[in-house]
């Protein structure tokens, strides 16, 4: 993952305000990529038991960008309200999130953690979180065709 940074394997995931744009983008490592995916999806999940696609990407590019516009979802539409607390991001190809099966030379699911929160004056759990500003902190993602194409962050 180029971006955003999500602070893998730290213990303290990365902060979104509920409303801003997100913007993802992430390179494939083309020498253990065997099958390219057919569609990239990217799906948020609150609880590990609320899960929602916020879209799917169609054909292969690399890189590839996505920019998550929080500010024009549709809670009621979704069925899916953005609130503040703790998610997860899941990006993975055509085979779904849970892809454990003929991984080799793959597209690996990525996860992270995440947190969101509602912008106020007063919000002290949002000390030191990230205001509106893009995020482009740096970070890889990578692909191992050795086991089952594994994605990590450095």
């Amino acid at each position: 993952m180029i971006r955003p940074y999500f602070s893998y394997g730290s213990g303290t995931p990365s902060v979104f305000p509920v409303g801003d744009k997100i913007y993802f983008e992430w390179r494939y490592d083309e020498s253990t990529l065997k099958i390219k995916p057919e569609n990239v999806t990217i799906e948020v999940c609150r609880n590990f038991k609320d899960y929602y696609i916020v879209d799917t990407i169609q054909g292969y590019r690399n890189p590839t960008k996505y920019v998550w516009d929080t500010s024009k979802w549709d809670m009621h539409e979704a069925g899916f309200p953005l609130s503040g607390g703790d998610y997860q991001i899941y990006i993975y190809d055509e085979r779904g999130r849970n892809n454990i099966t003929d991984g080799a030379g793959r597209l690996a699911t990525y996860t992270a953690s995440m947190k969101m929160y509602i912008s106020t004056a007063s919000c002290p759990e949002c000390n030191g979180a990230p205001g509106t500003a893009a995020f482009s902190l740096a970070a890889t993602l990578m692909t191992s065709a050795l086991a089952g194409a594994l994605i990590y962050l450095f």
